[in-house]
């Protein structure tokens, strides 16, 4: 594995050396100017250019485990996810370099997953699933239509040398629909919206036993198209409806059994469902956070 990066300090405040063509110059703060080239062989390809300033930490490639250079504390550090090195030069010609020699194992939460399920009108249960798959592929009605979040809790064991200095643990949820809160030993790790769906949680990590966390809410699709199944407790004309429903104008349950009420049929009964939940394996991958030394 080859990582080559070329870093120029940023000394000009005015205006940045690479951007968008046609773009007009932008303001930056003073940084490191970093062009880094990542591949498999001895011959590089250039895949990014930026600036990187003391005020931030700048992830180049969250979407792949793929090495990156940072700026923490005016110094530059690499962060990893397998062995190697990593050298940069300024334009002095002053060259850096890191390595990492050793990097844990990921470790993949493949097992069972404890769900709690509720829903605003009053309904809450629990299962067990035996591994992640989409709520909607579930063979439980109440699970494969659930509109709402559902409650995913497991536990995993972390030996002692995954919690070294130089080690940072990431927690990649893989798949979710469509967003998620993502909780550790009890500690808020914030809310995850978009892809890679992972979030640094080093800090909330110790020895043996951890308890993680997500909570997922979907969206409402599912449950539209299940409680078509159901029968009708309203008037329709077509696509429309014609008059309010005696249960709304006075309210009372429904006797029904249908959750959701809206005023145009967007959903047929025989539509396919929408992916839902915590779809694929949990993974922490640890990451070596190496200083860049002359």
């Amino acid at each position: 594995m080859y990582l080559v990066a070329l870093v120029r300090r940023q000394r000009d405040t005015r205006r940045h050396h690479s951007r968008p063509r046609g773009d007009a110059p932008r303001r930056h703060p003073r940084g490191y100017a970093v062009q880094w080239w990542y591949g498999l062989s001895p011959g590089p390809h250039r895949v990014h250019e930026r600036l990187f300033t003391t005020q931030n930490i700048v992830n180049l490639a969250r979407h792949k485990d793929e090495p990156h250079v940072f700026i923490e504390d005016g110094e530059p550090y690499w962060l990893t996810p397998a062995p190697g090195e990593v050298s940069i030069t300024d334009a002095k010609g002053h060259t850096r370099k890191a390595h990492a020699e050793d990097v844990p194992a990921s470790i993949t939460l493949d097992g069972s997953w404890k769900v709690h399920f509720s829903q605003k009108w009053g309904k809450e249960w629990d299962t067990e699933l035996p591994r992640l798959i989409s709520l909607s592929e579930s063979e439980d009605d109440d699970i494969r239509y659930f509109s709402g979040t559902a409650v995913y809790t497991t536990t995993f064991m972390l030996p002692k040398d995954y919690l070294k200095e130089d080690l940072l643990l990431e927690a990649r949820l893989g798949q979710v629909y469509v967003i998620a809160e993502l909780f550790v030993n009890g500690k808020d790790m914030g809310i995850l919206w978009n892809e890679p769906y992972s979030q640094d949680i080093t800090k909330a990590l110790h020895e043996g036993k951890n308890t993680i966390e997500v909570r997922v809410t979907n969206q409402w699709i599912n449950r539209l198209i299940g409680d078509e199944r159901l029968p009708r407790d309203f008037n329709q004309d077509g696509i429309l409806y014609t008059e309010w429903p005696e249960w709304m104008q006075q309210p009372q349950k429904r006797s029904s059994g249908r959750t959701t009420f809206v005023a145009w049929k967007h959903w047929k009964e025989n539509d396919d469902l929408q992916p839902s939940g915590l779809v694929c394996p949990v993974v922490i991958r640890p990451y070596v956070k190496a200083k860049i030394l002359p």
